[in-house]
């Protein structure tokens, strides 16, 4: 049998793969189109970013409880006082030596609620480009929303909260990510920088084979993509379920191909005549 977290990392890698091999061709899209070019270092690192995102969701949600769990345990409390956790870490470590300081629960709570977000800071930064302000609003908006998810019961579903919300584990993980950015080069050191490609993606290259049916897949890929999308949404309106009752009449089918087809092109179009 799995140890509870052991349980939930389980179901993070697995849910995650699968996460990434969903996205797997809408990733590729967005490389092709946003840089001009296909990294397999960048691929992988879109996977390994899947793969954390879902571990971290299922490791501060994860295992769920029973329904009956609010009544037998009368749910846990919430803290929305600032630094508390230097009057835990001070009382669990008082006459201890540095070294069994270190390995006590307190310190050790603290240090994993900003290794947990360290990888979340670095990805932000590094695979998308963004800046250390960017990576440390996304670590403090992530962390709020797994903090409510967590205070409120998993929104209502259950009648108490089942994990203990804190406003110090939003500080602890925003200094993750801000720490995991400024860290990006050294802990994502083989993922190319978004940056140089970015500017590089308008300098000629020869046009291989391999390019060229790369770039067919994608367009082809994204076209009929955006037409599901817009099909889908129109069937959803005019319906307003998901059971549909005729066909799409040929004009409202063509006109949605158009836009497809202007979404997926245009943007190629504009990015050349920059």
């Amino acid at each position: 049998m799995f140890h509870p977290w052991a349980w939930s990392a389980v179901v993070g890698v697995v849910l995650g793969l699968v996460f990434f091999l969903v996205l797997l061709v809408p990733i590729l899209v967005w490389e092709s189109r946003r840089f001009g070019r296909l990294r397999v270092s960048r691929t992988l690192a879109s996977g390994a970013f899947a793969v954390f995102g879902v571990t971290l969701v299922a490791y501060t949600l994860l295992p769920l409880p029973g329904p009956d769990w609010c009544q037998v345990h009368g749910g846990v409390k919430v803290s929305l006082r600032p630094f508390t956790f230097v009057d835990r870490v001070f009382d669990a470590t008082r006459g201890l030596s540095p070294a069994a300081a270190l390995r006590s629960f307190a310190v050790l709570q603290v240090l994993m609620n900003i290794v947990l977000f360290l990888p979340l800071g670095a990805f932000v930064r590094r695979l998308l480009g963004q800046s250390h302000v960017v990576a440390g609003l996304a670590g403090l908006g992530t962390s709020i929303l797994i903090e409510l998810t967590q205070g409120t019961g998993f929104w209502g579903l259950y009648d108490c909260a089942y994990r203990f919300g804190d406003i110090d584990d939003v500080i602890m993980n925003t200094l993750g990510a801000v720490i995991g950015s400024l860290l990006a080069s050294v802990l994502l050191f083989w993922v190319p920088e978004a940056h140089p490609d970015e500017v590089r993606r308008h300098d000629p290259r020869p046009v291989t084979r391999r390019r060229r049916l790369a770039g067919m897949i994608v367009d082809a890929v994204a076209f009929y993509g955006v037409w599901g999308v817009l099909t889908l949404t129109y069937r959803l309106a005019d319906r307003a379920d998901l059971q549909p009752r005729g066909a799409i009449g040929s004009a409202w089918a063509d006109t949605l191909a158009g836009v497809a087809a202007l979404a997926v092109n245009g943007k190629g179009d504009a990015d050349a005549a920059e």
